[in-house]
């Protein structure tokens, strides 16, 4: 750690190699695999749609088939499937953009470039 809690980024090398294949990794496997994450609860909150039977109710209480508290329950479904949707994108988008820097960062020094590409295909 350097001053102030800030942790020092090597500027060269095999330790700057490492950290490249850290964020490549970040970016390629672990923001994707959150994605995938946020996509199956998407798929989950859209099934959530074909229970709308348990809002039935008998016509004795007025108010509709469904009642009063289908509308705002539908709305929260929709909401929480929107914010599902963005976050599954903005979570790719930004694991795209961590490997694209990571690969345009690995090709500044021959020696950080060698560590990346030795832990990309599995070795240390």
């Amino acid at each position: 750690m350097g001053r102030r809690g800030v942790i020092a980024v090597p500027d060269s090398g095999v330790d700057l190699g490492v950290d490249i294949y850290r964020l490549w990794l970040a970016g390629s496997k672990y923001l994707p695999d959150v994605a995938v994450l946020m996509e199956n609860a998407l798929a989950h909150v859209g099934h959530a749609g074909t229970s709308d039977a348990a809002f039935v109710r008998p016509a004795v209480f007025g108010g509709g088939v469904y009642g009063p508290a289908y509308g705002p329950m539908g709305e929260l479904r929709d909401l929480l499937a929107e914010m599902l949707a963005q976050t599954a994108t903005a979570l790719r988008d930004s694991g795209a953009a961590l490997v694209l820097a990571a690969d345009e960062y690995q090709k500044t020094d021959e020696e950080a470039r060698d560590m990346f590409n030795r832990m990309r295909r599995g070795g240390t």
